[in-house]
């Protein structure tokens, strides 16, 4: 729960949401006032960057007038009309003493002037350039003057400026500025002058700003013509280091607009304007340098927002905690009473407003609270010492009014319940006297169930035993059973293998006899071969009495073979007689062992039938007998339980006695069987 006794001051809380009101409020104004400023001092730092470079194009156009100047009056001199009718007359201009005077007068212009690298006299009929000091270059020297970008002055017949060149005699970069020679109407040359950029260089370099401002002159192509460090001149933009396509863009079209680019990596801000020569006026500065008065003034803002916020946050918080603070003393009041103090004094304050209203009522809060909390102290005092009857000495008003109706409610729920509860005890002590005659009773019974079941299963632990024993015999003679009817089978197989030896030996006999019926007629071809013999013998005379006697002994010998022959067919016969008699005998035991296997496989069934009918007998006696000794068990439980029950309801009983005792100490108000609520000392 959280600690009542420490809160946060409302003062504290106002003058915090105050203050980030009026944070947001000033952050909103100082973004919107700087949004202003940058944009006016943006406009300003553009104006400025303009006017330096309408400065510098003044710069630009005041040192290049008297130059344009030089060649122009040169080329109005009257001299020339007087040179131009000798050349006519076949002369070279050199030659001429009009064109001498105009030649050595270069030299003046070229003493008088710095910068000036060298000046000439162009005639175009010669195409030869005079220079000063005599020096003249043309077609004779391989120069071709009608080549070169100031030959444009008698073409357009105008004062040119040409585009910077590098000058290979100085090594520096150069421009020509040439003005046409007319006379009677006709260009007939022009007068020039190589003007070096280095004093242009440092006229405009005086003129530079800022600490990082610089003024770049820059051909019309973007080559550099002028800049502060030596390296960059005569070297173009995109190859000395400069990037952005805002500055590409305004070398191509200037408008004399504000942009940003970047040099060698870093960021500046640049403005480019044209030049009546066709040049471009480049100012620029580093961008931090640009955006210095804009960040100054934004410090300077916010530093003055930032106090203006504190100084009004103090104002407010020193106000807002003067006038709430009797709602911090109410708070401090309140919080001792949420901790259960009620008897500290309470200040009043002589207010008319929300604040005075809010104390009068804090005031009324805390002494009706600490009525109601003594009554209700006394009314539960009351009921602590048996006292249901008290009345409540203080009016409850409003919300609390139930809380009165809930007490009486209580007193009265509790009047209710002794009463029942006297009640009850009577009616528990009655059936508790009811219930130990009923449990001495079951006891009894119980007893003699125990000493029953305790017989019965003596007698079924008889009948198991002995059909365990019937169980072993059974399987005893089935296995014996078995053991016979392997013997007679493995007999019959026996039988079965001798006759098939027999009707073998019956098959041999058979061919035996074939066998001897072929030496029989071996024997008879044999005497008929001795017989004649011996007649070829007796037809041979004394010559062939040895071979007759021969061919008697063969004869004799067949003649025995015969004899042997017919004497083992006899035997043979007889054999087979007997083999088929001892078959058929076979035959017929084989056929009574078959009968005694068939009849053995019965019995075996019959015993296998047997045992397991004895099993099953065996198991569900060992069922009862279970299922017996579990009844034993519940038997005896019972008798425990009933005996405990005898001695629990005489307890009961005597309990039921002393609640009645109990009840009899408390003032309760019952219900009467008259009118009304009537106080009685049960």
């Amino acid at each position: 729960m959280k600690n009542i006794g420490h809160f946060k001051k409302l003062s504290t809380t106002v003058a915090l949401f105050c203050f980030i009101i009026m944070t947001i409020v000033t952050i909103v104004i100082g973004l919107f006032q700087s949004s202003i400023m940058r944009l006016l001092l943006r406009e300003k730092e553009e104006n400025y960057l303009s006017i330096l470079s309408d400065t510098a194009i003044s710069l630009v156009d005041i040192y290049m007038q008297p130059y344009i100047n030089l060649t122009e009056m040169t080329a109005h001199n009257s001299y020339f009309s007087t040179a131009i009718s000798q050349v006519q007359r076949g002369s070279e201009f050199g030659n001429t003493n009009a064109g001498l005077t105009l030649i050595d007068s270069l030299d003046d212009g070229v003493d008088y002037f710095d910068g000036i690298s060298y000046m000439g006299i162009c005639i175009r009929s010669e195409g030869n350039l005079y220079l000063q000091g005599g020096n003249v270059i043309g077609p004779d020297t391989g120069y071709d003057i009608t080549t070169k970008p100031m030959y444009a002055a008698i073409t357009e017949e105008r004062t040119i400026v040409t585009a910077p060149y590098m000058d290979n005699v100085k090594n520096t970069l150069a421009i020509s500025i040439a003005s046409p020679i007319n006379v009677h109407g006709a260009v007939i040359g022009f007068v020039m002058i190589e003007l070096d950029l280095a004093n242009l260089s440092d006229t405009l370099a005086k003129n530079s700003f800022g600490e990082t401002g610089q003024i770049t002159l820059l051909a019309g192509d973007g080559q550099i013509m002028v800049h502060s460090d030596e390296s960059y001149i005569g070297q173009y933009l995109s190859s000395a280091g400069f990037e952005g396509d805002a500055l590409f863009e305004q070398v191509s079209s200037p408008d004399g607009e504000s942009f940003e680019y970047r040099e060698n990596k870093e960021l500046y801000v640049g403005i480019l304007e044209e030049t009546a020569q066709g040049w471009r006026v480049f100012i620029n500065l580093t961008e931090a340098e640009y955006n210095k008065a804009l960040n100054t003034s934004a410090i300077w803002l916010v530093s003055l927002l930032t106090l203006n916020v504190i100084i009004v946050c103090i104002a407010i918080f020193l106000y807002i905690r003067k006038k709430l603070q009797p709602i911090g003393i109410l708070a401090t009041r309140l919080s001792k009473m949420a901790l259960g103090d009620l008897h500290s004094t309470l200040p009043s304050f002589s207010r008319e407003d929300e604040i005075g209203v809010l104390a009068q009522s804090s005031i009324t809060l805390v002494h009706n609270i600490t009525a109601i909390i003594e009554d209700l102290v006394a009314c539960f005092e009351n009921m602590a010492a048996g006292n249901f009857c008290y009345e409540h000495k203080v009016k409850y008003p409003g919300d609390f009014n139930p809380m009165a109706i809930a007490m009486e409610k209580v007193m009265d729920n509790q009047a209710t319940t002794l009463v029942q509860v006297r009640d009850a005890s009577i009616l528990v002590n009655s059936g508790s006297e009811y219930i130990s005659n009923i449990a001495h009773s079951l006891s009894q019974g119980a007893t003699d169930q125990h000493i029953a079941v305790n017989q019965l299963l003596v007698t079924a632990n008889d009948i198991f035993n002995q059909s365990q024993h019937t169980v072993l015999e059974a399987q005893s003679t089935r296995d014996n059973a078995l053991i016979a009817k392997d013997y007679v089978s493995e007999s019959n197989l026996q039988m079965q293998t001798l006759i098939v030896a027999m009707n073998e030996i019956n098959i041999q006999a058979t061919e035996i006899n074939q066998i001897i019926k072929t030496i029989d007629d071996i024997s008879f071809q044999t005497n008929l071969l001795a017989l004649n013999a011996s007649i070829e013998a007796a037809r041979a005379g004394d010559s062939g009495k040895g071979f007759a006697v021969v061919a008697e002994q063969v004869r004799m010998l067949a003649n025995k073979s015969a004899d042997a022959a017919h004497d083992t067919a006899s035997l043979i016969l007889k054999t087979i007689h007997s083999v088929n008699n001892g078959s058929a005998i076979a035959d017929l035991t084989a056929q009574s062992l078959l009968m005694v296997v068939d009849e053995t496989n019965k019995i075996t069934r019959a015993m296998e039938y047997i045992v397991q009918t004895a099993t099953t007998q065996s198991d569900n006696i060992q069922q009862v007998n279970a299922g017996l000794n579990q009844i034993s068990e519940v038997v005896k439980d019972n008798t425990a339980t009933a005996k405990e029950s005898e001695v629990t309801s005489e307890n009961l009983t005597n309990q039921a006695i002393l609640l009645n005792k109990l009840v009899d100490n408390f003032q309760i108000k019952e219900i009467g069987k008259g009118d009304g609520i009537y106080e009685e000392n049960v």
